[in-house]
């Protein structure tokens, strides 16, 4: 047993002690980090991996000996959620090819179900969503500068970076295109000074990890998450000058390969990324058409792609991966799910618009609808229908939607209680009163 792994066990089993004397809290973010540092071994029930299986499993024990109960079903989201699950296991059992594939894939994304449950159970209160915020910000950081070490030594692009989930440079973009948001609205609205100097580090840092992958991806996420700040910005002209200037010093940092790379976005046609990838959508498409309810099981589209196209492996977007493996049934629910968060976080950032008494609410609300549009964007060219980050920010909707019910009902409380001491007590007597004369 090596050193690192004994110190783990050490820091691991503290971790565990105070979720179960403290809050449960405590050992989620052991997970986050976990997941995004080191994603090969956030694979649940696999011998070799049994480290972070058991965490999971103690997690769900201290939920449950912390709120004594846990609540799968109480809002919209929890359903759509499982309801996708439903279609991909369904789909599992029919399977085109190989049904153990699809059947080993629908467990996997019982156990995202699963810890989405304990995640939005968890985050009771908004410090602890502010503390969720900051474990996926120093996760990702610490990933953005391990990519940064790794392109200085000769990894262009992060190939074979990382593992699991992460496995690539465009699985790494997208993780940290999902940290930008977090970064940035901690930095804006922070009251502390030494954390948005932080957040403002941990922003360059994620940027600088984003240039280092060379993703087309993320590059466009950046230019959506740019028009989108600019449109919605109060102060334009303020933003667009200091934008300019950070752009034009930042340029003198950026390696010529990367707008080499950018550059063959116009050039398409001539591509053979870009070509082969509309290959791969028009042959979902036409397994789609000829499975079109549920699809042909998770994982199971690059073992019959070849019967279209010998060429084609994987379907490099996650509407067309759902699709083609879950069917109408999987992409109506998965729209839907996504359609609803996206709707709902909008409502949820009008009515808290500053000046507001829970400015917090609205800060939390933008950083997850930004989050869950930016890696959207990334859903267009790679498969991450199982990724679960993806979810995440729609955890943070359910949370900030139930700390905003238990934060109505105290105050409600409390005009009833003022209102019924403004009522006449009946078996009192009354006197007259000058005033009563008047």
């Amino acid at each position: 047993m090596s050193i690192r792994l004994i110190v783990f066990f050490i820091f691991a089993g503290y971790v565990v002690y105070r979720s179960f004397r403290d809050d449960p809290i405590y050992l989620t973010l052991l997970l986050v980090f976990i997941y995004f540092t080191y994603p090969e071994k956030y694979i649940w029930g696999i011998e070799e991996f049994r480290i972070v299986f058991i965490l999971n499993i103690i997690l769900l024990v201290s939920v449950l000996y912390t709120y004594k109960h846990i609540t799968v079903f109480g809002d919209k989201y929890s359903i759509f959620l499982f309801l996708f699950f439903l279609s991909i296991l369904i789909s599992a059992f029919f399977a085109e090819v190989n049904s153990s594939e699809a059947m080993n894939y629908a467990l996997n994304f019982l156990k995202l179900f699963i810890f989405w449950v304990l995640l939005k159970t968890v985050l009771s209160d908004l410090n602890k969503v502010e503390l969720f915020y900051w474990a996926c910000l120093f996760s990702l950081t610490f990933l953005a500068s391990w990519g940064v070490q790794q392109y200085t030594l000769g990894n262009i692009r992060l190939e074979n970076f990382g593992g699991g989930q992460i496995l690539g440079s465009n699985q790494l973009a997208s993780a940290l295109v999902f940290g930008l948001p977090i970064a940035y609205f901690m930095m804006l609205y922070s009251k502390n000074k030494k954390k948005k100097l932080l957040a403002g580090i941990c922003l360059g840092i994620l940027i600088s990890g984003i240039i280092c992958t060379e993703s087309r991806q993320a590059f466009l996420a950046l230019l959506f998450y740019g028009a989108y700040i600019f449109l919605t910005s109060n102060r334009k002209i303020v933003l667009a000058t200091v934008g300019s200037l950070v752009v034009i010093v930042g340029l003198n940092f950026v390696p010529a390969s990367y707008f080499d790379r950018m550059a063959t976005i116009q050039d398409y046609e001539e591509d053979s990324s870009a070509i082969g990838r509309i290959e791969m959508w028009k042959t979902a498409v036409n397994v789609w058409e000829d499975y079109p309810i549920l699809g042909v099981g998770g994982k199971n589209f690059y073992l019959i792609a070849g019967r279209y196209n010998s060429l084609v492996k994987v379907t490099h977007n996650t509407f067309f991966q759902i699709l083609s493996e879950e069917g109408f049934v999987g992409i109506l629910l998965f729209l839907g799910l996504m359609g609803l968060a996206v709707l709902n976080i909008g409502k949820m950032i009008k009515k808290y618009r500053p000046p507001s008494v829970n400015e917090k609410i609205y800060q939390y609300a933008l950083t997850a609808r930004l989050s869950l549009l930016g890696v959207l964007v990334c859903c267009f060219f790679q498969n991450k229908a199982e990724h679960e980050f993806l979810y995440w920010p729609i955890a943070v909707l359910v949370a900030l939607e139930t700390i905003e019910k238990n934060i109505k009902q105290p105050e409600q409380e409390s005009m009833l209680c003022a209102h019924s001491r403004d009522l006449p007590n009946p078996t009192t007597t009354h006197t007259k009163s000058p005033y009563n004369m008047l």
